[in-house]
């Protein structure tokens, strides 16, 4: 929830988060629904570039 959140203040789509972490739309779409959960690693790629702790997306 934090991610879509963050992601429709910084009015960023999922085609452009994916691309500036380098990995695909459908990756961006599965954390946020869910589906997929998000890894420490992800979790601190995605905190730089909301400048945000990454404990945030855990």
């Amino acid at each position: 929830m934090a991610l879509r959140g963050l992601r429709g203040k910084e009015d960023i789509t999922q085609v452009e988060l994916a691309a500036r972490l380098g990995v695909s739309q459908n990756a961006i779409s599965e954390m946020e629904s869910g589906k997929r959960p998000i890894s420490r690693k992800m979790a601190k790629r995605l905190g730089e570039e909301f400048d945000l702790p990454y404990k945030v997306f855990l």
